[in-house]
């Protein structure tokens, strides 16, 4: 059984990206954003590209790091640790991963300090697809 994943950041270009290919490999996802109104047309964009597949957008982090298997931190160095600490009591346990860029290279000493209990990876756009293949699997 496919995984759910949880993508924050998911109107951003990183974010599109990600979500199209994992709803192209059938990915259960729950994409968030801070920008409602795109990140309901990217939903309904994605829905109808995948109708089989099941997406979802939501607004709270904590709701969708709940209900998710994986969770994709696709944030700007500001927002991953205000997210990490906001979710650290629904993720314990569960794969999250950084998705790094050259903009923004984010501290991964500081996520796990944050996120203790979880199994926490370093990805790229390059690899990140990968990543989340091994651990569904």
């Amino acid at each position: 059984m496919k995984s759910t994943i949880a993508i924050t950041g998911a109107t951003n270009t990183a974010g599109k990206l990600l979500s199209e290919q994992l709803a192209a490999k059938g990915f259960s996802l729950l994409l968030l954003s801070p920008d409602t109104a795109a990140l309901q047309a990217w939903n309904n964009d994605l829905q109808e590209k995948f109708p089989l597949v099941n997406i979802d957008s939501m607004q709270c982090s904590y709701d969708a790091s709940w209900q998710a298997d994986i969770l994709v931190l696709n944030e700007t160095k500001e927002h991953v640790l205000e997210i990490a600490t906001h979710v650290k009591n629904v993720v314990t346990r569960k794969p999250v991963i950084v998705l790094q860029n050259n903009e923004n290279a984010i501290c991964m000493q500081a996520i796990k300090a944050a996120l203790p209990h979880c199994n926490i990876k370093e990805a790229t756009k390059d690899n990140i697809v990968t990543i989340i293949e091994v651990i569904n699997n």
